[in-house]
C-alpha cells in the first residue's frame, strides 16, 4: 500500500509497529505506540547501546523521536507515542522526523518538510484508527 510516496510496510497486529519506507529503502521510519513511554525508551536506549546519547524523556512527555546513530541502523528513525495520542503530538513528532530526513539527505527544502510532515501525520493517524478498530 502506498500513501503519497510513503510505502506502508506493516499495518497489522495490535502491538506491531507501523513501518514506513521512504526513498525506498533508504530510510525506515518505525512507529510504536506504548502505554509507558519512559519504560519503552529506557529499554530502547539500553538495547541499542545509546546510553549518554539520548536522555530519558520526562514523565509529562507523550512522544519522542529516536535515531540510532550507529552505522548499522543510521537510516532508521524511531517514533514512540504514548497512550491515547493527540493529533498535535503526532504532528509534532512527524515534524521532527521530516526535519531529520531533510538534514540527513541535505535537501534543505521547507516544502519537503511540510509535505513529509503532513503525510507522516496522516499515515500515523490512519494506523492508530486501524489499531483501535481492527477489521
Amino acid at each position: 500500500m502506498a500513501l503519497r510516496g510513503l510505502d506502508i510496510l506493516e499495518m497489522k497486529k495490535k502491538h506491531t509497529p507501523l513501518v514506513i519506507s521512504l526513498f525506498s529503502p533508504s530510510v525506515k521510519i518505525v512507529i510504536y505506540q506504548t502505554d509507558n513511554l519512559v519504560r519503552f525508551v529506557t529499554q530502547f536506549i539500553r538495547e541499542h547501546k545509546l546510553e549518554g546519547t539520548y536522555p530519558v524523556p520526562p514523565d509529562h512527555c507523550d512522544g519522542v523521536v529516536l535515531r540510532d546513530l550507529e552505522a548499522h541502523e543510521k537510516n532508521v528513525i524511531y517514533v514512540v507515542l504514548e497512550g491515547k495520542v493527540r493529533l498535535s503530538t503526532i504532528a509534532h513528532e512527524a515534524y521532527h522526523v521530516a526535519y531529520k530526513v531533510n538534514e540527513a539527505f541535505d535537501i534543505h527544502s521547507e516544502e519537503f518538510v511540510a509535505y513529509l510532515t503532513g503525510n507522516l501525520t496522516e499515515a500515523i493517524v490512519d494506523w492508530l484508527k486501524t489499531k483501535r478498530n481492527p477489521q
